[in-house]
């Protein structure tokens, strides 16, 4: 099963409306997403919009608290369509304010499966035990990468179910003689089927550790849980009644086992041991119909020879998994659009565009940031869909602006005509362009750009490029748009 088209409307970063398409009625289509995003852009929105659908399944999500805060009108939503296969009927399900359609088994079983990871998970692995001599990653195992893993020792329960069965019948009384013993059989079974699972990833670690090849084993040290007689019952919190609640992360380097490994070993390092104990839990855990991997820059900070690893490890190790591979790193794209299979991905970059107005005084200001998606249709052949097709023509005029600015730097460098020198090139704006072109000439003598045009130009790059807000003068606005892109092709 694959998600085949992810539409986002309003939600967080996503100012307006947003389709993925990964395939067409009745085709394969490409399965996987490389994304390239600026910082601002809302590559992180992106992922936040994959989980939450996911997690709407099985959680209270209510959307108004990750809806656009610039939009509050348009109706809001995020829909997945998801299909098993050519030949048989789209899945569609849809998240909003009013509808929520979710909670199928395909979407519940991959929200559990835990497929979504980036810089932040990691650290949970190392950072948060910074002030700590060992790291102590038993909840992180129990709780969330293990928790639907099934103990092979009680084959019809999850880990998850068998930790919250323990917690519900700890013993109110350290001298009770009955349920004492019944509580510690039932911490045996969860101590031996955990113990055996963590044998599992274990080695599943280990194989992947290889890739990075840093010469690191890893193994947990697993006493088992047991009752604390020493706790006082406190019915809020009866997970103080169980101790021992530990699951040591012991690393050797070069066959010597390191102390306090969180401080001693380099990023590289930690980042590799991370992003393995989390891959390896997915390899190792019940798979479900809708496998995704999502990874948002799991590789901050690292050069490329750490990163390169990764490539291989997707291509061997998840190629049934649906993949979203999400970056800012401008250089490690490109790296993996060379590598990666461009039969199975479709590449996309996303930036950072804004909506500006201009005040009863004439100043400019930003009402708005959207995000501006640079695909195969060029930047007038965008705006015309949002004007046309989503009828968001503020949209509309943000791809509009950027088309115009595109067709002034191609023409001032066919032309050869000189543009004003700033130091910094981002800061050349359209009216730079604008102000040289609209007066330079052709060998003849005659101007490139008549008079009536440059008039016509003048118009609306007023009222098109610095919109109004105001909502009386939509329609006028809507039109306008699709007169100015005409003048676009002039």
């Amino acid at each position: 099963m694959r998600i085949i088209k992810l539409e986002i409307q309003d939600f967080r970063a996503f100012y307006g409306n947003h389709i993925i398409e990964f395939a067409k009625e009745g085709e394969r289509g490409k399965q996987n997403l490389l994304l390239y995003g600026e910082n601002g852009s809302g590559k992180s929105s992106l992922l936040l919009a994959i989980q939450y659908v996911l997690e709407s399944s099985t959680k209270g999500l209510d959307f108004d608290d990750y809806r656009n805060i610039f939009q509050s009108q348009n109706s809001r939503y995020i829909e997945l369509t998801l299909r098993e296969s050519t030949n048989k009927p789209n899945i569609i399900s849809k998240w909003s304010p009013d509808i929520n359609t979710t909670d199928i088994q395909e979407i519940r079983d991959a929200a559990q499966a835990k497929g979504i990871l980036d810089y932040k998970k990691l650290l949970e692995v190392h950072f948060v035990h910074r002030q700590e001599s060992k790291v102590n990653i038993f909840d992180l195992l129990v709780k969330s990468l293990l928790a639907q893993c099934i103990n092979d020792i009680t084959p019809t329960k999850t880990f998850s179910q068998q930790w919250q069965e323990l917690v519900d019948t700890v013993p109110k009384r350290p001298s009770n003689t009955r349920q004492i013993p019944q509580f510690q059989q039932s911490a045996n079974l969860f101590n031996s089927g955990l113990q055996s699972k963590l044998n599992e990833l274990q080695n599943e670690i280990s194989s992947l550790i290889n890739y990075f090849s840093h010469a690191i084993k890893i193994s947990f040290d697993f006493q088992g849980v047991n009752f604390n007689y020493d706790a006082k019952y406190n019915p809020e919190n009866k997970e103080n009644s169980i101790k021992d609640k530990e699951i040591f992360l012991n690393i050797k380097l070069l066959n010597e086992l390191v102390d306090s490994p969180h401080h001693f070993l380099n990023e590289a390092k930690l980042t590799a041991i991370a992003i393995s104990i989390y891959l390896s839990s997915l390899l190792i855990a019940p798979k479900p119909k809708l496998k995704l991997l999502v990874l948002d820059d799991i590789f901050i900070g690292l050069d490329m020879s750490n990163r390169l690893p990764l490539i291989d490890i997707i291509k061997e190790k998840f190629s049934e998994y649906q993949i979203f591979l999400m970056t800012y790193d401008r250089e490690w794209y490109e790296i993996l659009k060379q590598r990666l299979d461009g039969n199975k991905w479709i590449y996309k970059e996303l930036y950072r565009g804004e909506i500006k107005i201009k005040d009863d005084d004439g100043n400019e200001k930003v009402i708005a940031e959207v995000p501006i998606w640079k695909q195969d249709k060029d930047y007038l052949e965008k705006a015309k869909d949002y004007l046309n097709i989503h009828h968001e023509p503020r949209i509309a005029a943000v791809y509009l602006r950027i088309a115009f600015e595109v067709i002034l730097k191609e023409f001032c460098n066919a032309k050869g005509i000189k543009i004003i020198y700033k130091e910094e090139v981002k800061k050349l704006s359209s009216d730079d362009f604008w102000k040289e072109v609209r007066k330079a000439k052709k060998n003849d003598g005659t101007l490139y750009v008549d008079e009536l045009l440059a008039f016509d130009i003048d118009i609306y790059r007023s009222i098109i490029m610095n919109p109004l807000s105001h909502s009386r003068i939509i329609q006028t606005y809507s039109g306008e748009v699709g007169e100015r892109s005409q003048l676009s092709k002039s």
